[in-house]
């Protein structure tokens, strides 16, 4: 993390941009929703050629947008990530379920293999 990020990170403190890293993911879901509806449109056999170039486009401009929006959850999630440094009991109890996570995924994967 640059010194610029931190900067902007020690201005607001936690709560703030955890709240913020909040709006931003719920940005990217909606962005995302739009980049997969397009995808499906795409994907759908019965478009005619001239709505699937229309369709091309806007799926384009979906994936763009897309694109800044994770790109803004991102920098959110790295300034809460560092900002936590500050609060040791809590980074410790959110590395914990984060690895409990990682587990039971890792699990989940191994139990799809099996199949």
């Amino acid at each position: 993390m640059n010194d610029r990020e931190k900067q902007i990170a020690d201005f607001y403190g936690l709560e703030v941009q955890a709240v913020k890293l909040a709006e931003e993911c719920a940005e990217f879901a909606a962005s995302a929703s739009k980049v997969f509806y397009y995808y499906n449109l795409l994907d759908d056999r019965s478009s005619t050629p001239v709505s699937r170039a229309g369709v091309r486009e806007q799926f384009e401009i979906a994936r763009e947008q897309n694109a800044e929006e994770l790109a803004d959850v991102l920098l959110m999630a790295r300034q809460v990530e560092y900002l936590l440094e500050g609060e040791p009991e809590l980074k410790e109890k959110i590395d914990k379920l984060m690895e409990a996570k990682i587990e039971r995924q890792l699990k989940r994967m191994e139990e799809e293999k099996a199949k």
